[in-house]
């Protein structure tokens, strides 16, 4: 069993994969949810807040590899695994990235969302909604750019 000091290493190094290094990262994928899911039953609150940021993170780097797909299908685990949870924080966490991953599958829709969703947090800055603002700006244009050569 891992440390949850070695689980937060192993999920940076996941996010220090390549694109070709995708089979390596599913792999440490793999293993991060097996050795995190040993954390559930026990501490449930570090489980989900550790899981939250290993989705968090996941998603971000299938993003960025263009694997949108699987982006998708990460983020479906992640609502199923993180609904249970039953937190305002992990809930807007997941709202949040949902409109990230469908940036690049409805963008005029989604780009509203998400605006209107940050208008909502800009009267609670914290670093957090700070950090929320920087990744949509990634993401707004990477999508926006995703939707115009794919979707329409």
């Amino acid at each position: 069993m891992w440390t949850l000091k070695e689980i937060k290493l192993a999920k940076l190094v996941l996010l220090s994969y390549s694109e070709k290094e995708k089979v390596k990262e599913r792999s440490l994928y793999a293993r991060l949810l097996d050795e995190l899911a040993k954390y559930e039953i026990f501490e449930a609150k570090r489980y989900y807040e550790e899981i939250s940021d290993l989705f968090f993170n996941r998603i971000q780097w299938l993003l960025m590899i263009n694997d949108i797909d699987e982006a998708k299908d990460c983020l479906q685990l992640y609502e199923r695994v993180i609904t249970k949870a039953d937190n305002l924080y992990f809930s807007l966490q997941l709202r949040f990235m949902t409109y990230i991953v469908n940036l690049y599958f409805d963008f005029p829709i989604y780009s509203q969302k998400i605006n209107a969703l940050l208008d909502q947090l800009s009267s609670m800055p914290t670093s957090e909604t700070h950090f929320y603002k920087i990744i949509s700006q990634l993401h707004m244009e990477k999508a926006k750019n995703y939707y115009q050569r794919y979707q329409e």
